[in-house]
């Protein structure tokens, strides 16, 4: 059996990122950094960030996982269930 996401997007607004600067600015807003000096801060931004430009943030729960839809990412998922889709039909 499959694991299921559950993805909530109450009180999220969609936003598309487009550069590590603009991921940068996001990722600030949302989580407080100011105890952490600016080398923790570097390391953590270049941790948690985007794999693939463009691409639209998503916090997953309370925790403030995240991932990151990216096209590449969207088209792969699209024809995992284009294929799915095929298979049941047959």
């Amino acid at each position: 059996m499959q694991t299921v996401i559950n993805l909530k997007t109450e009180k999220q607004t969609l936003i598309v990122l487009h550069s590590f600067e603009d991921f940068k600015k996001w990722y600030l807003r949302f989580f407080d950094l100011s105890i952490f000096a600016e080398g923790e801060v570097s390391a953590l931004l270049n941790e948690g960030k985007p794999e693939h430009y463009p691409c639209i943030p998503l916090i997953l729960d309370k925790n403030m996982n995240l991932i990151f839809f990216d096209a590449t990412s969207v088209n792969c998922w699209c024809e995992q269930l284009k294929s799915i889709t095929l298979k049941h039909k047959h």
